[in-house]
């Protein structure tokens, strides 16, 4: 039977986008918003790890739009506020932790409901349902039942009236309905029914409700619930699929996020399973992973195993102790279980140590799942230089962009043997049109043993200008991912290309966006604020910090503390630009000639560098110095 143990996951480490994505997609659900004032709108996540929030712009006019609210969290939102009877247009741009935007998302137009009676409904969680929706029961053995509570609401202008809730459908006599014991409910007023789930026969079991009502557009309210009565086995399926898992990322010891947290155990600890989720249990939580901890405010102190426990799974939670690490024997002592619902209890496990006798003490939790015992195989998984779990032909990695002839990029890849089998015949094969510029290190072995990893590097060197790419095909014995195919993308730049894609992630455009532009009244090109890390968003005319500033003009100066006066020029460089930083000096602001002295080079991180040259000066031939760097963009 398989079984994790689990261990807490190290944190990854993201990398910071250098620009923003476009939103994908937005939805408003227009047509069926539940009143005047309100409509609910969701869409697609920018893929970059630093995403701040998002600005949601609104308007009556699709070229007038303002910004409505920011969110921060979520991927959904509520516009407010809204006038009856009224077509408005929607749109969103992401931002980042840095201040950069996305470009704007496809602008959605929807018209609000006239005045009148408007039924809502909304489940225990506060999610509003809308007419035809289909929302799940859950999952019950047979000889359980789970209840569900739902809100019934006025969110129109006037009372609702007539209210009666009727079901039909093929297994409508495995739902009860009771409540809401109101016919009306007056303007912005609410109550409650509770629709009871028992099954009386294994499989799916679908009933269909109906709610009757004055509301002038949705006389009749209707929704469905649909409920799986199934094995231990077919229950953990229902999760996966619902969690949209398939194939192999669907399997039990299967962790398809990189968060090294598997399936199994987020299923058995109510996790994410469509997410990277390693959350620990605390307080009154419903969600986490076992915690264990030494209580010590009785006479003995006790080790205390808290964990929670998925009722009518079929799931066998079985905690385990070690005082070395070596072997771990089952736990046993008070064991007290506190039902948290239908679906839940928490299970707290203490035993009594003698601390003279154990003078340390180890935890952990075993679940198994009885009825899926897979026979021995291998399981491939990958992940990228972030760290993050790689599906086949879905995923890919971009080494950005990067100039041509100058340094390469390159990213570390490892590939796994998750499976219970050892994987064999492992090879790397590049194909696509530009696989030559995507250089493969070669792998170590070519057989991985059971959980064993090993790394590979990917270099990308680009030879011409433009987006290039390479599907790289990681060929093994896995029985259902024997070609692993990922796609490489990069772009290969030249100086000017860079230059461009820093005034476009600072909202530049047209004359403002030039080389020598001033969009900001400041004094500063937006060459030399890019040369020079300075904001390109506003005005900033910064001086560098010796020695320690990241950002500013270069910092001229005299030292004096040497036997003989030296002028200092001291810059920022930034790395791979290929733009041409030239320092000059001139005794009377007339001619400048290059500084030929070899300068002093600090490697500040991947993107910048910090430049210092000394001239030493007679100050009875050279009464005056003044110097300035000049940058020029190929």
């Amino acid at each position: 039977m398989p079984r994790q143990r689990w261990i807490p996951s190290l944190p990854r480490r993201l990398r910071q986008a250098s620009a923003l994505l476009i939103i994908f997609t937005l939805c408003a659900w227009a047509g069926v918003c539940h009143a005047q004032s309100s409509i609910q709108i969701a869409w697609d996540p920018n893929p970059e790890p630093d995403i701040a929030g998002y600005y949601v712009y609104l308007g009556t006019q699709a070229t007038n739009l303002t910004v409505h609210k920011i969110i921060t969290g979520s991927t959904t939102g509520t516009l407010t506020g809204l006038l009856p009877s009224t077509t408005y247009f929607v749109a969103v741009q992401a931002f980042n932790s840095a201040g950069l935007s996305s470009s704007l998302s496809s602008i959605v137009s929807f018209t609000t409901r006239p005045p009148g009676a408007i039924i809502g409904i909304e489940d225990a969680f506060g999610v509003a349902l809308f007419e035809g929706d289909e929302k799940s029961a859950g999952n019950v053995q047979s000889g359980s039942l789970r209840t569900q509570r739902f809100t019934l609401q006025n969110l129109g202008t006037s009372n609702l009236t007539g209210l009666v809730i009727t079901s039909d459908g093929p297994q409508a006599q495995d739902f009860t309905v009771s409540g809401p014991g109101v016919s009306s409910l007056p303007q912005g007023s609410s109550a409650e029914f509770t629709v009871t789930f028992a099954p009386s026969a294994p499989g799916y079991r679908t009933a269909r409700f109906h709610i009757a009502s004055n509301d002038a557009l949705t006389p009749s309210f209707a929704f469905s619930l649909v409920g799986n009565s199934g094995t231990d086995t077919q229950l953990y399926a229902e999760w996966a699929a619902a969690n949209q898992l398939a194939g192999n990322e669907a399997k039990p010891l299967s962790s398809p996020f990189g968060d090294d947290v598997k399936n199994l155990v987020k299923y058995a600890s109510n996790l994410a399973g469509n997410r990277p989720d390693t959350r620990p249990l605390k307080g009154s939580a419903t969600a986490g992973l076992p915690v264990f901890t030494l209580d010590r405010s009785g006479p003995s102190p006790v080790f205390k195993a808290e964990f929670l426990q998925r009722n009518h799974s079929g799931l066998v939670y079985t905690p385990r102790i070690s005082t070395d690490l070596s072997k771990f024997e089952p736990m046993t002592g008070l064991t007290t279980v506190t039902p948290i619902d239908q679906n839940w209890s928490r299970v707290v496990v203490r035993k009594t140590i003698d601390p003279a006798t154990t003078r340390s003490l180890y935890g952990i939790v075993e679940i198994s799942l009885p009825e899926s015992t897979p026979a021995p195989a291998p399981e491939i998984a990958v992940t990228d230089p972030t760290g993050s779990g790689m599906k086949s032909n879905a995923s890919g990695f971009s080494f950005g962009a990067h100039r041509v002839g100058g340094p390469s990029s390159t990213g570390t890849f490892t590939i796994t043997n998750e499976g219970n089998a050892p994987l064999t015949g492992i090879s790397l094969s590049p194909q696509g049109p530009h696989s030559s510029e995507f250089l493969l290190s070669g792998l170590p072995q070519t057989s991985l043993a059971m959980g064993e990893s090993m790394t590979f590097t990917a270099t990308f060197l680009p030879g011409v200008r433009g987006v290039r790419t390479s599907v790289l095909r990681i060929l093994s014995d896995d029985s259902d991912e024997s070609d692993f195919s990922i796609t490489l993308t990069a772009i290969g730049s030249n100086a000017a290309d860079l230059f461009a894609n820093w005034a476009a992630a600072a909202k530049l455009n047209g004359a403002n966006a030039t080389a020598a532009a001033t969009p900001h009244r400041d004094g500063v090109a937006n060459l030399l604020k890019y040369a020079f890390n300075l904001n390109a968003t506003g005005p900033d005319h910064r001086t560098l910090v010796a020695g320690t500033g990241t950002a500013g003009l270069p910092a001229v100066r005299l030292d004096l503390s040497g036997a003989q006066p030296q002028l200092v020029i001291e810059f920022l460089r930034r790395r791979n630009s290929g733009l041409i930083y030239t320092p000059e000096v001139s005794p009377g602001l007339t001619a400048f000639q290059p500084l030929t002295e070899v300068p002093a080079v600090t490697f500040i991180n991947d993107q910048w560098e910090r430049v210092v040259l000394r001239r030493t000066i007679d100050p009875e031939l050279t009464p005056a110095l003044f110097g300035r760097v000049s940058v020029t963009l190929p």
